[in-house]
C-alpha cells in the first residue's frame, strides 16, 4: 500500500501540523544561509588584492570605488575603515569595528531559529508520540470495559500518530542540528578572515604592509 504525504499527516495526528512548518522553515533558513554566506566568502580573496593594490599606490578613492562594486560586509566594514583614513589608524580601526557590529549580525541572521527548530521538533515528535500512546490506552480502557477483546485494528491509529511523530521529529531535528552547527562554524571563520583583513588594511594606511 502507498501512503501519500496527505496519509502521514492525517495518521500522525495533530503535531504533523507543527512539525510540517518546522520542516518548512527548516529547509528555507538553510537554503538561505547557504547562499548568503557562500556569497560572503566567495570572492573575498580577489577583492582584497585589489583594495591592497589601490591602497599600497596611495588611491584610496580607488579603494573605496572598489568597495562600492562589491557586495557583502566585508566591503562594507573595508570602505567603513578606508573612509576615516585622513582621521587616523584609531578612527580606522573604529570604523571598521561599528560596520563589523552592523554586518555580523546579518550573517548570524536565522541561525537562532535554526537552532530553536533543532530543539522543539524532537520535543513535538515525543509530544505526538504521548498523545498516540493515550489514544492506544483509552481504545484498551473503553473496550475492556465493554468487556471486548482489543485486537491490533484498535490499536493501529494511535500506533501511527506515535510512530510517525516519533519519526517526523527526528527527520527534521538532524539536518536542523546539522545546518546550525555548520554555519556557526562558518561565521565565525568569516568573522576571524573580516579580522585579519581588517588588520592588514590598518597596517597598509600606516605604511608596513600587510601582516606575514
Amino acid at each position: 500500500m502507498t501512503y501519500t504525504l496527505t496519509d502521514f499527516m492525517r495518521l500522525g495526528g495533530p503535531m504533523m501540523w507543527p512539525l510540517l512548518v518546522c520542516s518548512v522553515l527548516t529547509m528555507a533558513i538553510i537554503v538561505e544561509r547557504a547562499i548568503a554566506l557562500g556569497g560572503s566568502g566567495r570572492h573575498a580573496a580577489r577583492f582584497l588584492d585589489e583594495v591592497r593594490e589601490a591602497v599600497t599606490r596611495r588611491k584610496v578613492t580607488e579603494a573605496l570605488a572598489i568597495c562600492d562594486r562589491a557586495p557583502g560586509p566585508l566591503a562594507s566594514m573595508v570602505r567603513a575603515g578606508l573612509s576615516r583614513h585622513e582621521q587616523g589608524r584609531d578612527a580606522v580601526r573604529d570604523g571598521i569595528e561599528e560596520a563589523g557590529a552592523r554586518e555580523i549580525p546579518r550573517l548570524e541572521r536565522h541561525l537562532a531559529t535554526l537552532g530553536a527548530i533543532a530543539q522543539v521538533a524532537p520535543l513535538f515528535g515525543l509530544l505526538g508520540t504521548t498523545v498516540g500512546l493515550l489514544q492506544c490506552f483509552h481504545v484498551m480502557q473503553v473496550k475492556a470495559a465493554a468487556l471486548q477483546p482489543v485486537g491490533p485494528a484498535d490499536l493501529s491509529h494511535g500506533i501511527w500518530q506515535a510512530l510517525l511523530a516519533t519519526t517526523a521529529g527526528l527527520a527534521i531535528a538532524i539536518p536542523a542540528t546539522m545546518g546550525y552547527n555548520y554555519f556557526v562554524r562558518r561565521v565565525q571563520q568569516l568573522v576571524w578572515e573580516f579580522q585579519v583583513a581588517a588588520t592588514d588594511l590598518l597596517r597598509l594606511l600606516a605604511g608596513e604592509g600587510p601582516s606575514p
